[in-house]
């Protein structure tokens, strides 16, 4: 019942409830711009990624390291109570449905943990490469779709993030391109997603260009917040 209700619960709807400050998660803004707790002006704080963007940058160790950091910058403490993370890199100008031939390559970072100010809630910030920050960010409530409404707690719910440090997060990489890693087969490969939640830990999808007919194949490799094989 219990793994029911999780799975359930992680595609239940979310509703926007207000919009905040995701650096602080709690500190909500007006729509002029000022805090709304003091009225204090307070102005974004821009965190470009510091190089031009490359589809392959997910399996550079040196580059995943950079962007795990900045997702760990801005979660700070509340790294502690994670919901979901994503992480995605996308190449327009040569894959899709829609080819955008002058698109650059893009990156888009999305975080989801508990609400510090209400934890009944969630907080939800993302970041894109071409906007070059992270947007403001909202509070999201939570709709339960079968289970116990009566015993649910938002927080049980949550993961811990810290043990997956920036090492751990990289042996996870190498470990999934080393399992779907050929040449032989494909034109080129590289990590595109990585996804890290309660349930499935941390899962790597190893995107590649099939040489025979040039069509699309994703393999996918699940490993625990302590880099174990799933």
């Amino acid at each position: 019942m219990k793994k029911i209700f999780v799975a359930l619960f992680s595609v239940s709807v979310l509703l926007g409830a207000c919009t905040g400050k995701s650096g602080d998660a709690g500190q909500t803004r007006n729509a002029d711009g000022n805090d709304g707790k003091d009225g204090e002006k307070k102005e974004n704080v821009s965190v470009p990624f510091p190089k031009e963007i490359d589809y392959k940058m997910l399996s550079n160790e040196a580059d995943l390291k950079k962007v795990y950091g900045m997702i760990l910058t801005k979660l700070g403490d509340n790294a502690k109570a994670v919901d979901k993370i994503y992480i995605s890199v996308r190449r327009p100008s040569s894959e899709g449905t829609i080819i955008r031939k002058d698109e650059p390559d893009n990156l888009n970072l999305d975080i989801t943990y508990l609400y510090p100010e209400d934890k009944k809630k969630l907080y939800n910030v993302n970041y894109y490469s071409g906007n070059k920050d992270w947007d403001e960010g909202s509070v999201k409530t939570v709709q339960l779709i079968g289970g116990n409404a009566e015993n649910f707690r938002l927080e049980n719910e949550m993961f811990d993030l810290t043990p997956l440090t920036p090492d751990i997060l990289c042996q996870i990489v190498k470990d999934a391109m080393a399992k779907y890693k050929d040449d032989s087969k494909y034109s080129y490969q590289y990590i595109k997603n990585i996804t890290i939640n309660k349930k499935n830990g941390v899962d790597v999808s190893v995107f590649g260009k099939l040489s025979a007919n040039d069509l699309d194949k994703s393999n996918y490799y699940q490993a625990t917040l302590t880099g174990k094989k799933r």
